[in-house]
C-alpha cells in the first residue's frame, strides 16, 4: 500500500476518536505537539490497513484526482 499523505478530515476523525478533546486539548494544539501529530497520522494508517484487509474502499484524496 502507498504510503499516502492523510487527509485533513481523516486527521480530525481520528483527534475525535482519540479522546484528546475530553483533556481540553485543541485540534490546532495537537498539531502543535510533534508525537501526538504523529500518534494521530498513524491512527490514520491503521484505519486505512485496516480498510484494506477487511476489503473496504480506501476514501478518496481530491488532492490527488
Amino acid at each position: 500500500m502507498p504510503d499516502l499523505t492523510a487527509t485533513n478530515d481523516e486527521l480530525r476523525a481520528a483527534f475525535q476518536d482519540s479522546g484528546l478533546w475530553r483533556e481540553g486539548w485543541t485540534f490546532e494544539r495537537a498539531q502543535a505537539c510533534p508525537l501526538v501529530w504523529q500518534s494521530l497520522q498513524n491512527m490514520v494508517r491503521a484505519r486505512r490497513r485496516n480498510a484494506e484487509r477487511a476489503g473496504k474502499p480506501m476514501p478518496a484524496q481530491m488532492a490527488l484526482i
